[in-house]
């Protein structure tokens, strides 16, 4: 389990993807928002090539356990929603509220620990069958799960024109996406 623990950072680390729009001005700010805007829309959608190409490499690990990736992450970003707020520039920094809801990955992975914990070892004739009956289990729980609001303040720097997340961003998205850490 430890190593799908490891699968979940990665994952993280891809949703991080800075973007990059120039802007100048009072158009600093709306290339902030377009930027963290059309980011949150790949999210959003399981279609997207974030998901079918950047994160399935990221899930691999997931997929090698039986666990079906699509239906995962289905399951994770049903319901998904974001709101960017107010943005703030100070020179070549800058600040941006965003509302996400969500599922939270961490719940569930950790609800879908505790029940495979309460299986018979018996019933599953191979470490296959464990993982694969642990899978079903995480995504049971994410799609039980009600969606949780989270307000978060997303970091932001200026390189010549250009706007990108800063280093610490990732860290915001975590707390949104994928909730408390579990308690394993």
């Amino acid at each position: 389990m430890r190593k799908i623990s490891l699968v979940v950072v990665s994952v993280l680390m891809v949703f991080a993807l800075a973007f990059s729009l120039v802007g100048c001005g009072n158009a600093d700010e709306r290339a902030i928002r377009n930027g963290l805007t059309d980011e949150f829309n790949k999210f959003k959608d399981p279609k997207s090539s974030l998901w079918q190409v950047e994160m399935k490499r990221e899930l691999k690990e997931f997929a090698d356990y039986g666990i079906n990736t699509d239906d995962l992450i289905n399951a994770w970003v049903k319901d998904f929603s974001f709101k960017v707020g107010t943005i703030k520039i100070n020179g070549n920094s800058a600040t941006a509220e965003v509302s996400f809801t969500s599922r939270q990955f961490y719940p569930a992975f950790e609800a879908a620990m505790k029940r495979i914990e309460k299986e018979d070892p018996a019933n599953f004739s191979s470490e296959a069958q464990f993982y694969k009956k642990f899978g079903e289990f995480l995504i049971e729980e994410l799609n039980n799960q009600k969606p949780v609001t989270t307000n978060v303040v997303i970091p932001c720097t200026k390189s010549g024109t250009t706007w990108s997340e800063a280093a610490g961003a990732e860290n915001e998205y975590a707390r949104a996406l994928f909730g408390p850490e579990p308690k394993l």
